[in-house]
């Protein structure tokens, strides 16, 4: 059976590991080859959702063009309520394209996807 389309979970911070930045680039590929893919951001994987990333201060490229470039292909990003509350993050703080959810919505938005790829440590 064919994958008509593709989410990727994201849980860790930005920076200090490749999957982040791989996991963007691949919704980003897979959008602009005709596979719908979104991003889902959970724990610490909304850290990477945050405007205005310094990253050329760490020597990594930057997660924020990233991101704009993947919802600029198509993919929705959804990031969890919950985890931003917890981390004193507000939707203000967040790159524009962004939709924050509550976290009973996250599993819906998996199911509506024929593939899962849960980056960054898994479940």
């Amino acid at each position: 059976m064919p994958i008509k389309n593709l989410c990727v979970i994201i849980r860790h911070p930005a920076y200090g590991r490749e999957d982040a930045y791989a996991a963007i680039r691949m919704a980003s590929v897979g959008n602009m080859y005709g596979l719908p893919s979104d991003l889902i951001l959970c724990e610490d994987g909304v850290w990477n959702a945050v405007k205005d990333q310094w990253s050329e201060t760490i020597e990594m490229p930057s997660n924020e063009e990233n991101f704009i470039h993947a919802v600029e292909s198509g993919a929705k990003v959804y990031v969890d309520a919950e985890a931003l509350e917890e981390r004193g993050l507000t939707l203000d703080d967040l790159i524009d394209g962004i939709e924050v959810v509550p976290c009973e919505r996250i599993a819906e938005f998996i199911l509506e996807h024929d593939a899962v790829l849960p980056l960054c440590g898994g479940f």
